[in-house]
């Protein structure tokens, strides 16, 4: 039998989302497995896909060491489950729903959107479409302004490109995390194909106090070279918060980066791990961080982030171009967190430092 040996280190870890190698013999190929502690009898539910394991971990001490029995553990019912619609894909956690990824024709870029927060209320920009101030900021959103010189950011009429969306190649319920796989394509304004791309999202079954959403961004050369540009209308990370949480609405909104920047004067431009963007709704503090990874390309990223509600990892517009050669691929990883309370309430340190460094895991048999 398979043992999963986990060390907490230094750090109290609540709802600590676990992902550990599986050795290259393992049987374990696919679908849900038992996790059972030798010392408690306490069981917890993994997944394995893509050769590891990956489970929620509800809490652990600081120091401690554990020891869990991994078995196949048959049928499981999904916690997060995928709806496919003709335009979007409908996402629940626990039975709850939390957002949508919308990729119909009437949408210039896929996104996720509303994002429902911690105590019910939306926690990303309402999609009215009264709203004419930087409409095509929709939810979370990947978006560039300038792709081989065509702009698939803003969105002026008949003058802007579009991401297409071309196929779905996963999409799976889980009950650990639900997987999201599309394919997409980049397009200038008359149609003609600019980059291609593959997005994988993954939603996790973590707490209403923390829920977790991961997004890979591989980009392709195809069907040439793709010359990105140094706009500051860029991404390809994009998040729109609610108008409450807004630093310049003047209701408590407030915006931080991991080095203690506060506010737009010191965030906007800056480089930075992670920023984390809160402020009151509906009576509740809420955030969102989002997270840059260390093998991203010129992490950490500097931050487009504004008052009045967007924020975007940006390491184009004070960096220079970048060029994807023909038949050449870039990948940018993301961890976007909906939280309640600031970061400090909700310990986004540490959550950057689960996912940037992992907790000490391995699997033996």
């Amino acid at each position: 039998m398979a043992v999963l040996k986990l060390g907490a280190g230094a750090r109290e870890r609540v709802q600590s989302i676990v992902s550990a190698a599986l050795p290259e013999k393992s049987k374990l190929k696919s679908g849900a497995v038992k996790l059972t502690s030798k010392e408690t009898g306490v069981e917890l539910i993994g997944q394995v896909d893509d050769g590891r394991l990956t489970f929620i971990l509800p809490y652990a001490a600081a120091g401690t060491e554990v020891e869990l029995q991994i078995k196949a553990a048959g049928r499981t019912p999904d916690a997060v489950t995928l709806e496919r619609k003709s335009s979007k894909v409908d996402i629940s956690i626990g039975g709850e729903y939390f957002s949508s990824y919308i990729f119909s024709s009437e949408v210039a870029k896929p996104c996720m959107a509303p994002v429902i927060g911690p105590y019910g209320d939306e926690v990303t920009r309402p999609l009215d479409p009264s709203i004419t101030e930087h409409a095509h900021h929709k939810g979370i959103f990947i978006a560039h302004g300038s792709v081989n010189g065509d702009e698939i950011w803003n969105e002026p009429k008949d003058r802007h490109g579009r991401c297409v969306q071309t196929a779905i190649e996963q999409c799976e319920s889980g009950p650990v995390f639900a997987k999201l796989v599309t394919h997409n394509m980049w397009q200038d304004r008359n149609g003609k194909d600019l980059m291609g791309e593959t997005r994988t999202w993954r939603i996790y079954n973590t707490a209403r106090s923390c829920r977790v959403v991961d997004v890979d961004l591989l980009f392709k050369g195809q069907p040439g070279e793709v010359v990105l540009g140094n706009t500051k209308e860029a991404g390809f990370l994009a998040v729109r918060v609610h108008p409450d949480m807004n630093a310049d609405a003047g209701k408590g909104g407030r915006l931080e980066s991991c080095y203690g920047g506060a506010g737009e004067p010191e965030c906007w431009s800056y480089k930075s791990q992670w920023c984390d963007y809160s402020g009151i709704v509906s009576g509740n503090r809420v955030g969102i961080a989002a997270f840059d990874h260390p093998q991203n390309l010129r992490f950490p990223t500097r931050w487009h982030i504004r008052g009045y509600g967007l924020f975007a990892a940006n390491p184009w517009y004070w960096d220079g171009e970048y060029k994807i050669a023909a038949g050449a691929e870039l990948l940018f990883r993301h961890r976007v967190i909906v939280h309640a309370g600031d970061s400090t309430a909700a310990d986004i340190p540490t959550k950057y430092l689960e996912w940037e460094q992992g907790m000490h895991a391995e699997i033996e048999g």
